[in-house]
Formats: structure tokens, C-alpha cells, sequence
């Protein structure tokens, strides 16, 4: 029987995989497409003024990180999944059952 605590808990789980899921793929879906729009984004949010090129390595770093992070994600899922023996065929032997 599961408690109201056991409840909660589970929630919590459930709601700390949602927002695993989604801080990576609101972050990529809203990378800037020019390395100046990165320049000018992160000068306005810190007062930091940094190259072209260094914006560029910016923006590559955080594609890599969001896509290392989604990677790390589906593998865990997928995981977890052969773990709960996702896939595995279930046996009828033995329980009276007429296969045809």
C-alpha cells in the first residue's frame, strides 16, 4: 500500500524527469543561429563583451552540451526500460493456456 509520502515522492521523481527533459531542448531550441545574436545576448544579460569567434565557440559548446545532456537522458530512459524488461516476450508455458 502505498503511503501519501510514497505519493509525493513519486511526483517529485516524475517532475525532476520532466524538467531534465525539457531545460535541454528549450535551451537548444532557443540557441541563437548567428555567433553576434550570441555576443549581444550575453552582453546584455552580464555587461561581458566577447569576438566573434569566441561567441562562436560559445554557441557550439552549448549545442554540445544540450545534445551530450539529451544523449545521457535516452540512455538512462533506455536503461531503465531493459531494466523493467521492456522488449522481453512473456511466457505462457504452464499457466493452461491453448495456443493455436
Amino acid at each position: 500500500m502505498k503511503t501519501p509520502s510514497s505519493h509525493a515522492g513519486a511526483f517529485w521523481s516524475g517532475a525532476r524527469e520532466v524538467v531534465g527533459w525539457l531545460v535541454p531542448v528549450t535551451t537548444l531550441a532557443l540557441v541563437p543561429k548567428y555567433p553576434a545574436c550570441v555576443a549581444g545576448y550575453l552582453a546584455l544579460a552580464t555587461g561581458i563583451g566577447i569576438s566573434l569567434p569566441t561567441a562562436t565557440y560559445v554557441r557550439a559548446l552549448l549545442i554540445g552540451l544540450c545534445v551530450a545532456c539529451l544523449i545521457f537522458l535516452a540512455a538512462r530512459r533506455l536503461r531503465g526500460m531493459c531494466r523493467a524488461g521492456f522488449g522481453q516476450p512473456e511466457s505462457h508455458a504452464g499457466n493452461g493456456d491453448i495456443l493455436e
